[in-house]
């Protein structure tokens, strides 16, 4: 657990990350930081699996390759955040406010994302395998290339959204929004489209349900 702070330390300068003295030490020797302030920190490549940062301001932090599995990360501020090709399986980020957050090529396989906010996030070619997305919303975000197998998006709301190339095979699509999504070359396989909202979305090249090829939006 004392990786997270070795690396803290090792990343920036004294008072650099805008966190006192006594966060700084608490972060050392147990990985607990609740609360903390740690907004624009320079935390690529940081050890913080199974961290507990639950109501911590993350926002704009360089966080690319960052390791978060089984983190805590629960009502959380990532917006802006750059978390490019980090480890999140098994995250839990339960109604964090992840607006605008980069987590392209990033893994969140089996995470918790229910009720988070992640308007107009890129998680181009995100692996998103199994994971809770219930609530969740991702308006306007780019899901381009995602791979969403088996993920629950019950009730998302994905106006807008980019899900060119998208994989949802076997999702839970439940009463999601989609209206005016983008999904162009998207599977849809073996998916639960039960009250799923498609007004004005792109269908072309598409992969429905039932395995037929939907061509009615193409150019």
């Amino acid at each position: 657990m004392a990786l997270l702070g070795a690396a803290l330390l090792a990343l920036a300068p004294q008072g650099a990350l805008g966190f006192e003295a006594a966060e700084r030490t608490a972060l050392v020797e147990t990985l607990h930081c609740f609360g903390c302030n740690l907004a624009g920190a320079p935390l690529e490549g940081a050890a913080l699996a199974g961290a507990y940062l639950t109501y911590t301001d993350l926002s704009g932090a360089d966080m690319r390759g960052a390791d978060l599995t089984d983190a805590y990360v629960r009502f959380a501020n990532l917006e802006g955040t750059d978390l490019t090709d980090a480890r999140m399986d098994g995250a839990s980020l339960w109604d964090a406010r992840l607006s605008r957050i980069v987590l392209v090529n990033a893994s969140l396989e089996r995470s918790a994302l229910q009720g988070a906010t992640l308007r107009e996030g890129n998680l181009s070619g995100a692996r998103l395998a199994g994971a809770n997305i219930v609530n969740a919303n991702l308006r306007s975000a780019d899901l381009s290339g995602a791979d969403l197998t088996g993920a629950d998006l019950t009730r998302a709301t994905l106006r807008g959204a980019s899900l060119v190339g998208a994989v949802l095979v076997d999702a839970r699509l439940d009463h999601t929004g989609l209206r005016e999504a983008d999904l162009t070359d998207a599977d849809l396989s073996g998916a639960d489209i039960t009250g799923t909202n498609f007004t004005d979305a792109v269908l072309c090249r598409t992969i429905m349900p039932d395995g037929q090829r939907d061509d009615s939006a193409c150019p």
